[in-house]
């Protein structure tokens, strides 16, 4: 993301709160409810503030997607399993 040859990344940590602080990317979001009712850390989606402001439309999919795909790991763990398995 430092160079601009990446308008977004999905990335666990410590590298999103690198580029975070190195003012190459921003978090979009970092914690959620677990099952337990507790508030936990899960995945980090980041993505350079310009390719947001150029493609809003764009980012906002990349959003709903990875959304989508926490919610499916969460309540269809075997499914998404199989799925995730099956592609490598």
């Amino acid at each position: 993301m430092k160079t601009g040859e990446l308008d977004a990344t999905l990335m666990c940590d410590p590298y999103a709160s690198k580029a975070e602080y190195e003012k190459c990317g921003c978090i979009l979001h970092t914690f959620l409810q677990l099952p337990s009712g507790e508030e936990g850390v899960c995945c980090v989606l980041s993505m350079r503030k310009g390719f947001a402001d150029e493609h809003p439309e764009l980012a906002r999919k990349m959003i709903l997607a990875h959304s989508l795909a926490i919610q499916l790991a969460y309540t269809r763990p075997p499914a998404c399993g199989r799925d995730f398995c099956g592609r490598l």
